[in-house]
């Protein structure tokens, strides 16, 4: 099943979560999944911090299965604020004094 493509969204973003990781996608696809712009995503990938693209027919696309990879391993640890098991107010963001409960 598939989304139809609305306001100028790339049918590849809409659908991303359908394509296997066997797909590729475009350039721009990759950027507007990352909300940067083309030439970021060069600057990343001559910084080392994306895969480079391979040539499929002659274009340049990039692996969905890389991409995934490298959204779980870039994204998830923005998200993790408290430290695993803690208690609210126990985390990385808390100040020393609560954790003692020296308050």
């Amino acid at each position: 099943m598939t989304n139809p493509q609305a306001a100028g969204v790339d049918a590849a973003v809409l659908n991303f979560d359908l394509l296997p990781d066997s797909a590729y996608v475009s350039v721009g696809t990759l950027a507007s999944l990352l909300g940067v712009s083309d030439v970021t995503i060069r600057r990343r990938i001559a910084d080392g911090i994306l895969p480079p693209p391979v040539g499929v027919l002659g274009l340049q696309r990039y692996n969905v299965g890389e991409i995934r990879s490298y959204l779980k391993s870039s994204v998830a640890p923005a998200f993790a604020f408290d430290t695993a098991g803690a208690g609210i107010g126990q985390g990385a963001f808390s100040k020393p004094e609560e954790v003692n409960g020296n308050e």
